[in-house]
């Protein structure tokens, strides 16, 4: 019976231990980077209501072109600031995981038989300890944007599929 419950659990995942242990900061970023998207469009509708305006500019009160500006303004602040954040959770993140990775590989190493001493050189355990680990660290800096472009995409999937229906 040990063997079966062996055989049924599921191979362990650093991925998923990363994406466990990191949750409660991944929620907020996760929704930054959401809302970083949404302030970047904000961007491109607020330009083309100003240029619009200031073609013809006697038509609209100047407080109309100073409220767009202000628009424009407030929208990249935020994006940047978004973004800002964004970015120093996810090193976090990473330095977090490269730690404990690197310490992990390091505690294995110190409790490697004599017999897998001789089979591994040094030069692999720290082949493991730095290039593996900064692998990690570069990949959680970039995965709050590869989470998002997933949901995004489904999204868009599911956004696509609803005007489909509606428009058969």
């Amino acid at each position: 019976q040990l063997r079966k419950r062996k055989s049924s659990q599921s191979a362990p995942s650093l991925f998923r231990t990363i994406i466990t242990s990191s949750w409660p900061v991944l929620v907020p970023v996760l929704l930054s980077r959401v809302a970083i998207v949404l302030f970047s469009y904000t961007l491109p509708v607020f330009l083309k209501e100003l240029l619009s305006y200031l073609e013809n500019y006697e038509s609209k009160p100047v407080s109309y072109g100073v409220t767009l500006a202000i628009g424009m303004f407030i929208s990249s602040l935020f994006a940047s600031l978004l973004n800002t954040y964004n970015r120093y959770q996810m090193l976090l993140i990473g330095v977090k995981t490269r730690a404990a990775l690197i310490a992990m590989i390091y505690r294995k190493a110190l409790r490697l038989s004599v017999r897998s001493r001789n089979e591994t050189t040094s030069g692999e355990i720290t082949n493991h300890m730095s290039v593996d680990a900064d692998q990690w660290w570069d990949m959680s800096v970039y995965l709050s944007m590869w989470i998002v472009c997933f949901f995004l995409g489904t999204l868009h999937e599911y956004l696509n599929s609803a005007n489909l229906c509606l428009t058969t």
